[in-house]
């Protein structure tokens, strides 16, 4: 039971990478996937790339294989029970116009077991301000981007297609200061879309079965003094009754927002020790089934990728990049588990190699 560390980029001769991967697990397939921007000539390549393991890890230009748009930016990843019963998987991002510069809108990149697509899903009015985040849920894809100074929201059904909202009527008058983040969470069938807005607040829209989404000020509601300095992410402990939501906070610690019916803050660079996170840090957290422990993953203000976990004696921190020995991170993590028991954490090294660091139970 210990961490070990894996180089894909010199594994399988992908190009280096720029900015953050995006990461997931295709448990249907025991597959894992990687999705990033290259990097060449000093800047992004403006290509998808994936890396992804069956048995061993490969290397696919998807953007090459699809006849993609460029991208601009980062790319977001997500599988997709799609009906009447097969799996796709898709990766989100904003494109870039023809003559240089982002076009302002949502692209993706989707697959099945036949071929690689290509779809432009908004027209980029109103543009697309920075990095769109898609997810899958109760068997719709969702797709929420910041536009507009507000927040909007892309929805796919089997029956309708995608159809875009805008969320400002839902935002309290807030607006969202950095791009938003979304989970949901089976137990309540709530989705929940997080965003650090213009006044430091974490805040929430969330909605249930019947429709409507309803915004919740989880800074307010906890009583928290600090405000976010870096983007909110959320997950939900699925079984149980619990949301996490974790964040780089004004006073250089991580903090989170918990709820167990209500919601209160736990500061855990406070309360656990360990290294402060990044003040623009971006963690990522997943629950482990296997053992019902709770995991956030970060880069610290030493560019070491650390961990806070938990289990029935509370919380611990741990340091993976001392424990692996691998070079510094220039990236925030990704995060999933795979259906053998395996957790897995991505990141980009201070080479700009792909890094995947796992453990075995």
């Amino acid at each position: 039971m210990t961490w070990f560390s894996n180089d894909l980029t010199q594994r399988t001769g992908a190009p280096p990478a720029i900015y953050n991967p995006s990461a997931y697990a295709f448990v249907e397939q025991w597959t894992q996937h990687i999705v990033y921007q290259g990097f060449g000539n000093g800047a992004g390549d403006g290509h998808v790339h994936e890396l992804w393991w069956d048995d061993h890890w490969h290397h696919n230009d998807l953007t090459a294989q699809a006849g993609a748009t460029p991208i601009d930016g980062v790319p977001s990843g997500y599988v997709y029970p799609d009906e009447p019963g097969g799996w796709t998987q898709h990766v989100v991002y904003q494109g870039i116009r023809s003559g240089g510069g982002p076009d302002g809108a949502v692209h993706e990149i989707w697959w099945d077991a036949d071929d690689k697509h290509h779809h432009q899903l908004t027209d980029g009015s109103p543009p697309l301000v920075d990095t769109p985040f898609g997810y899958a849920f109760e068997r719709g894809q969702h797709v929420v981007f910041r536009a507009d100074r507000t927040l909007r929201y892309l929805d796919f059904e089997e029956d309708f297609g995608w159809t875009e909202s805008d969320l400002t009527p839902y935002m309290a008058g807030t607006l969202p200061a950095m791009p938003p983040t979304a989970y949901g969470f089976t137990s309540q069938q709530t989705h929940h879309v997080l965003y650090a807005g213009s006044d430091g607040h974490v805040h929430e829209l969330w909605k249930g079965p019947s429709g409507g989404f309803h915004h919740h000020d989880l800074t307010l509601a906890t009583g928290s003094t600090v405000r976010a300095t870096g983007r909110p992410v959320g997950f939900a402990n699925d079984p149980g009754s619990g949301q996490v939501v974790s964040f780089a906070a004004s006073d250089g610690h991580l903090h989170q927002f918990v709820w167990d019916g209500t919601w209160h803050e736990h500061d855990l660079t406070a309360t656990v020790g360990g290294v402060p996170p990044s003040g623009s840090a971006t963690p990522t957290g997943y629950l482990y089934p296997a053992e019902g422990t709770l995991h956030v993953n970060y880069i610290g203000v030493d560019s070491h990728i650390h961990e806070y976990w938990q289990d029935n004696a509370g919380w611990h921190p741990s340091d993976l990049t001392t424990r692996t020995g691998v070079l510094v991170g220039r990236s925030d993590p990704a995060a999933y588990v795979m259906p053998d028991g395996t957790q897995h954490v991505v990141f980009v090294d201070d080479n700009r190699h792909i890094i995947e660091l796992y453990w075995l139970p």
